[in-house]
């Protein structure tokens, strides 16, 4: 059992990665749609990750933020990334890209609007954040994008869902509480 993994979908084959476990979180596993199995892929370019976001884009898997647990002076205490990786299914590497400008967070959030994963929202300790922001693959640039408008709240900020249509964007909060539409740059009710 793992929590706070991530998972994509690449080709025919489904991936999680990452999570917390009380042995291993470090794992990579693939599923085989076709003939309904799990193989272990061996260790995560995350490394034991919790909280990370991840991002199909162009046939290229990008992924990083979340956050680790480290020990020191015996207490546990969450350290939050920015990096920002390009995946090949299959490697236990990555390719280090720029890192992802805004603050360290763990579950973010986005969608994938030509080829560029836009990601933001999430969380850190009890801080949630509404801002934007645009990766570009073919030049490894970031470009902050205008604010979620919508109610950021203890309540709301991490019960949202974001998905993709076409070249358009959605938000939504937890029982339709609020909607929102993302194109040209430009989030609208």
């Amino acid at each position: 059992a793992t929590s706070n993994q991530v998972s994509f979908v690449l080709g025919d084959k489904g991936y999680v990665i990452s999570g917390h476990t009380n042995f291993n979180s470090a794992q990579i596993w693939e599923y085989n749609f076709a003939t309904d199995e799990w193989t272990n892929k061996g260790n995560s370019p995350l490394g034991k990750r919790n909280e990370a976001c991840v991002f199909v884009a162009n046939n290229k898997v990008y992924m990083g933020l979340g956050y680790v647990l480290i020990t020191l002076n015996g207490q546990t205490i969450k350290q939050y990334k920015k990096d920002w990786i390009e995946y090949i299914p299959g490697s236990a590497y990555g390719i280090a890209k720029a890192d992802f400008p805004g603050t360290g967070r763990g579950k973010a959030k986005g969608f994938v609007i030509n080829n560029m994963p836009h990601v933001g929202f999430g969380s850190r300790a009890t801080t949630y954040y509404k801002d934007m922001w645009k990766y570009n693959p073919s030049n490894n640039t970031w470009t902050q994008q205008p604010d979620w408008p919508g109610t950021s709240t203890s309540s709301n900020g991490l019960n949202l869902s974001t998905f993709t249509i076409g070249k358009t964007g959605y938000v939504v909060t937890g029982a339709l509480a609020e909607f929102w539409r993302y194109s040209n740059s430009l989030f609208y009710p």
